[in-house]
């Protein structure tokens, strides 16, 4: 049990040490690759955005029928 805490403790001690050095060479290296995935998504998002106002148009024409329809059966209720 003492031997198994002891390797515990050594593993970690490495991965503080080589943590931090291994994070900052791949986020160096991966710069260019997560600044073209932040690009693509950023495209993604303004087509998201402009389908988006398309459907909210869409339903608001949408929307405006049914309440002119709903206004023209009150009047032709109250009519008649």
């Amino acid at each position: 049990m003492r031997k198994r805490y002891c390797s515990i403790e050594i593993t970690r001690i490495l991965m503080v040490l080589f943590y931090q050095p291994i994070c900052t060479t791949m986020v160096t290296y991966n710069t260019k690759t997560f600044q073209h995935i932040h690009w693509q998504a950023g495209r993604a998002n303004m087509s998201f955005r402009e389908e988006t106002s398309k459907a909210e148009s869409q339903a608001k024409g949408a929307r405006s029928q049914i309440v002119r329809g709903f206004t023209m059966m009150v009047i032709e209720k109250s009519v008649t």
